[in-house]
């Protein structure tokens, strides 16, 4: 569950951010740190949609271990 609000979180956190950029007419990827922050974002969606237990059900072997 934790997990899953700081998905939210981040979310949250990244639309603002990007709302803020398109309003004064910044770029939205370019220094390392926003690359870095949109590969992370990405990262922890695909991480947050594979605990998902209808994914679990499905995949159960490639969580088998």
């Amino acid at each position: 569950m934790s997990g899953r609000l700081m998905f939210l979180s981040a979310c949250i956190h990244g639309s603002l951010w990007i709302r803020n950029h398109l309003q004064y007419g910044l770029p939205i990827l370019g220094p390392q740190k926003e690359t870095s922050g949109v590969a992370t974002l990405s990262v922890l969606g695909i991480i947050v949609l594979t605990s998902l237990r209808p994914v679990r059900r499905l995949f159960y072997q490639a969580f088998f271990v």
